[in-house]
């Protein structure tokens, strides 16, 4: 969890990565959370990706109170994206009420 808490490096649980933003022009320090997934998902998908996460992150605050102190401390940003080999896209978003938001280039 230091690696998390300093923004050295990401931490990956399963198909989850955690990550924080602490340096640089761009650094927000919130903890971001991604999912790989495909190209092309449904809205259904989306939600439902997104409450599997929630769910599981969840449990793991639980269980460790380092965890939660983390995400109880830094404001969290969900996302979905897509791995094609040379880098990532963003798929989707999930806004602070738990809306699916997409991208605003129309790939969807």
């Amino acid at each position: 969890m230091s690696l998390l808490d300093s923004g050295e490096a990401p931490v990956t649980l399963g198909d989850v990565q955690l990550w924080r933003s602490t340096s640089g022009p761009a650094a927000d320090g919130r903890i971001t959370v991604t999912v790989r997934v495909g190209e092309h998902i449904s809205e259904a998908f989306a939600r439902d990706t997104f409450r599997r996460v929630h769910g599981e992150l969840a449990a793991l605050a639980a269980a460790h109170t380092e965890f939660a102190r983390l995400v109880s401390t830094y404001d969290c940003h969900w996302e979905l994206v897509h791995d094609y080999g040379m880098g990532s896209v963003l798929v989707a978003s999930e806004d602070q009420h738990g809306d699916v938001v997409w991208p605003t280039d129309g790939r969807h």
